[in-house]
């Protein structure tokens, strides 16, 4: 009886430790998303949770990038009460992080499931950029599942996930079975005139 208490023993001894290895390399898993940035402002969207460190202190953080705006829409119905030029409520739906500002800024973590813009580099007065050329932006972070938060009254950004070597283009993922065109029209209070544009 004893002699199998003691090989009982060892076995639970030998599940533990390797449970215990296990879990530590679940939690540790990290994926490197990149970006190609263009001079100027650029849309990105985040399926990696880059929270674990403030933006300043980010790995391959680009010294370039001087502005990040993240979306964070407000679920409320009325937008505006005559004038679409015109909103309700005078508060921002981006929250801002400035290099200049650093940790000043609002914006200070890097949320996955989340849409940014990404001002890369700095335009003089006679609009060249500095840098000149393009750069990129590799962001160390855990991997998310995909989770949107939909609302129905206002603006829904969102990024779709493909293989990150041979991403497919809007069109790709919409073709026009799926997306007919369709005819929208709305009015500007500048020109005073309808415009219709055609949107895909």
């Amino acid at each position: 009886m004893n002699i199998d208490k003691s090989k009982f023993t060892a076995r639970l001894i030998i599940l533990l430790v390797i449970s215990v290895l296990c879990a530590e390399t679940v939690t540790a898993q990290w994926r490197t998303q990149s970006f190609n940035l263009k001079t100027g402002w650029n849309a990105v969207y985040l399926h990696v949770d880059a929270s674990h460190a403030v933006i300043g202190d980010l790995d391959g953080l680009n010294e370039d990038i001087t502005d990040i705006w993240l979306w964070k829409p407000k679920l409320k119905a009325d937008q505006f009460i005559e004038d679409p030029d015109i909103p309700t409520d005078g508060k921002s739906r981006w929250i801002r992080w400035n290099k200049d500002l650093g940790p000043s800024s609002a914006l200070q973590r890097l949320i996955g499931n989340s849409s940014y813009l990404i001002k890369y580099g700095i335009k003089a007065e006679d609009g060249t950029w500095t840098p000149s050329n393009d750069g990129q932006w590799d962001i160390k972070g855990q991997p998310l599942p995909p989770s949107y938060n939909w609302t129905s009254t206002g603006l829904n950004f969102i990024g779709l996930a493909d293989n990150l070597d041979t991403g497919k283009s809007f069109e790709q993922f919409f073709p026009a079975q799926v997306l007919p065109t369709r005819e929208v029209s709305y009015r500007t209070k500048m020109a005073q005139e309808t415009r219709t544009k055609f949107m895909r």
